[in-house]
């Protein structure tokens, strides 16, 4: 609750009490701290003079009241003392009831609390500079966090000792959620930094094979249609600028999957928190890969493969249009629930009518095989309960020298998981179909990986 006095002060008014302090003449403020005198002077706030007394003042002028809570402030906390000395004259309150501080009174402040202009390399502080802001003032730190967060892993990335996180792994912005002091005091208890503040070499090598050091890495984001959340409607003035597709209703976790030669090191990005898991190599990496992508997305292994007869490959082109076309290339990503209305439920069955429609006309435009034009005409049909996009690297080539590329995984509810993933360039282009499997993830890393090489 605002103090009464401070209130009083904003409205240019005295308080209740400081009303009734006026009445009695034999009244005298109790002012604490340092006291201008009529001099100008200030005297040394540490001085103890008994014989010297300030004459009584009257409380009820505003001035005098903010003066004493000024006083108070710096009683409360003496390190306030050199604002406090440049607040007595450097504050005044406009026509428009806007408060004005003085220059002296903003040079004392960025004295006691450094900003930008203090910072290194001029106007712009440098993430180094920010990082290695004083935390003197700040509370002792003496428990663990419970998680490690991207601010853990960026004040790593800052000083050097690790990369910065994937850019597959979200777009993450620089800043710091808890103090630099927390950050420190933690990697220290979880074993990450040496007693010198060094990161220690099974640390090292945890973040690197998971931002690009390992024989095989594979990033991948998860979009879980099945909680999509109320779209929020954006103000008409935002929604000019397009933003309304900036904003997400389907939530979204990333997550990346390093084969280094003697681990496999998954972590696991949701927000904020950052979960690593590690554990030993046990066959091939591409195996080893696969193994562990269906382990972090179905770890209880509720989802099986989706029947399909036999793999299902279609021409670049043919796969295009149906992602594109009018009418298939809508997701159908929900089902009436139990409460739908009969005009909902043949809303429903109307849509998958008309994908299947349009997918069984493209399908069958490009002399597409009866099995092959069933299949994919129910997939297609289908609800997409959560769809996980997946792309690999390695770090025998530089950088990537085929064409992007993805291995999808739709988890099909009800009926299992489908993979499916390009290959080739060109004319010669495929998009292949299959069981959503550890054989079937495989073997879409391995398209993947031949991709990136640019074979």
């Amino acid at each position: 609750m605002i103090d009464p006095r401070l209130q009083a002060l904003l409205e240019d008014r005295p308080a209740p009490e400081l009303e009734a302090e006026a009445a009695i003449d034999e009244a005298e403020p109790d002012i604490v701290g340092p006291v201008e005198t009529d001099s100008g002077s200030v005297p040394d706030t540490q001085a103890e003079d008994t014989d010297a007394q300030t004459e009584p003042a009257d409380t009820a002028d505003p001035e005098e009241v903010r003066r004493e809570l000024i006083s108070l402030a710096v009683e409360a906390n003496p390190a306030l003392a050199p604002i406090a000395h440049a607040a007595r004259e450097g504050v005044s309150m406009g026509g428009g009831g806007n408060v004005r501080a003085s220059s002296t009174l903003r040079d004392a402040m960025d004295t006691l609390v450094p900003g930008p202009d203090t910072a290194p390399d001029g106007g712009f502080r440098t993430v180094g500079g920010w990082l290695s802001a004083d935390n003197s003032l700040s509370s002792p730190v003496t428990e663990v966090s419970p998680w490690f967060t991207v601010s853990h892993w960026q004040w790593l990335a800052a000083k050097n000792m690790v990369r910065r996180m994937p850019v597959e792994l979200g777009l993450v912005l620089p800043h710091l959620f808890i103090s630099e002091a927390q950050v420190i005091f933690d990697l220290k208890a979880w074993g990450a930094l040496s007693g010198d503040g060094q990161i220690t070499a099974e640390a090292a090598d945890m973040f690197g094979a998971v931002t690009g050091f390992s024989e095989l890495t594979v990033y991948g984001t998860v979009l879980l249609y099945a909680q999509r959340r109320t779209p929020k409607k954006l103000p008409a003035v935002l929604e000019k600028f397009g933003l309304s597709a900036a904003v997400r209703d389907v939530p979204r976790v990333s997550f990346a999957v390093g084969i280094s030669d003697r681990e496999v090191v998954t972590t696991l990005v949701n927000n904020n928190t950052v979960v690593f898991a590690r554990r030993l190599r046990r066959i091939h990496d591409t195996a080893d890969a696969a193994e562990a992508v269906l382990g972090l997305l179905d770890p209880q292994g509720i989802w099986p493969e989706y029947p399909l007869r036999t793999s299902v490959v279609l021409p670049g082109t043919v796969a295009d249009e149906l992602a594109t076309s009018a009418a298939t290339a809508k997701l159908i990503d929900a089902e009436p629930d139990e409460d739908a209305t009969d005009d909902e439920r043949a809303a429903d069955a109307a849509l998958r009518a008309g994908v299947r429609k349009g997918a069984r006309k493209i399908l069958a435009a490009a002399r597409t095989p009866t099995a092959a034009t069933d299949a994919i005409a129910e997939i297609a049909t289908s609800t997409v309960h959560a769809l996980a996009q997946i792309t690999v690297r390695t770090n025998d080539v530089d950088t990537q020298r085929g064409a992007p590329s993805a291995l999808a995984l739709a988890f099909l509810r009800g009926k299992g998981i489908v993979a499916s993933y390009p290959s080739g360039t060109g004319p010669l282009r495929r998009i292949t179909y299959t069981r959503g499997n550890t054989a079937g993830i495989e073997e879409g890393i391995k398209v993947l990986r031949h991709a990136y090489r640019g074979g």
